[in-house]
């Protein structure tokens, strides 16, 4: 594996730890996220590393790519993510949490129109 590829990697599991840790404090030690789309409250039970790894992946990572190419997208990518963590990536800065509210909104509304077929391996209530 190329070291932007794995940079990317490592980065990206950082984010999604991070991310999970952020909705835990947020929901009582439960790796819940509840998110309003349009006027109705949406709630992703039980994410995991793997779960909120795809859905960056599929969204933001995919789009840098296309613009980017795939080398100089993991390069971008690995560092803005390097940019949205704490100096030891355990936790989100104010813009990862930002940043990380924005895709998961737009994954949900993406996945919201395939709920038991959704790319991202979301467990979506109250869809």
């Amino acid at each position: 594996m190329k070291p932007a590829n794995q940079n990317l990697e490592n980065n990206r599991k950082h984010m999604a730890a991070a991310f999970i840790e952020y909705c835990r404090l947020n929901n009582h030690g439960e790796p819940t996220l509840k998110s309003v789309i349009g006027r109705k409250v949406v709630e992703i039970n039980n994410l995991t590393v793997q779960s909120v790894s795809r859905c960056l992946k599929e969204s933001i990572e995919k789009q840098c790519s296309d613009r980017y190419g795939q080398e100089q997208g993991a390069i971008i990518m690995s560092e803005t993510y390097s940019s949205l963590l704490s100096r030891d990536n355990s936790k989100l800065n104010r813009d990862g949490v930002d940043l990380m509210n924005e895709v998961m909104a737009e994954v949900i509304k993406a996945a919201l129109k395939a709920p038991k077929t959704n790319k991202f391996g979301l467990e979506i209530e109250n869809a």
